[in-house]
């Protein structure tokens, strides 16, 4: 995914600062593949992605904090939501199922 993101933050807050994104996540296909089981768990269908819509995109909405560790060093923790705008099945293929693939991930990083 390739986000394209506008970043917010407040001020400095004693050592924290409270910071915000939002914004547009645009994904491509690497792989994906389709699998279809009984109830015996037995493997019936199988195929290479040929059913997955190649382009994904989304909206990306994340809140979190930095806090100063050091001068000009900030340690970061966010969580995102990534919500898939539409359907990943292709028309042909959706067969009135609705596949989206909507996240929420926790960030921690190091920023010097």
């Amino acid at each position: 995914e390739i986000p394209f993101l506008l970043r917010m933050r407040t001020d400095d807050l004693g050592k924290i600062r409270i910071c915000g994104e939002i914004g547009y996540g645009l994904g491509v296909r690497m792989s994906g593949k389709d699998e279809l089981h009984n109830e015996n768990g037995d493997e019936f269908y199988s195929a290479d992605y040929p059913s997955f819509k190649p382009i994904r995109s989304s909206l990306v909405i994340s809140l979190g904090f930095e806090y100063n560790v050091f001068e000009s060093s900030y340690l970061t923790a966010a969580l995102v939501f990534d919500d898939n705008f539409s359907n990943l099945l292709k028309d042909d293929a959706s067969q009135n199922h609705d596949v989206k693939a909507n996240t929420i991930a926790l960030e921690i990083g190091f920023l010097f």
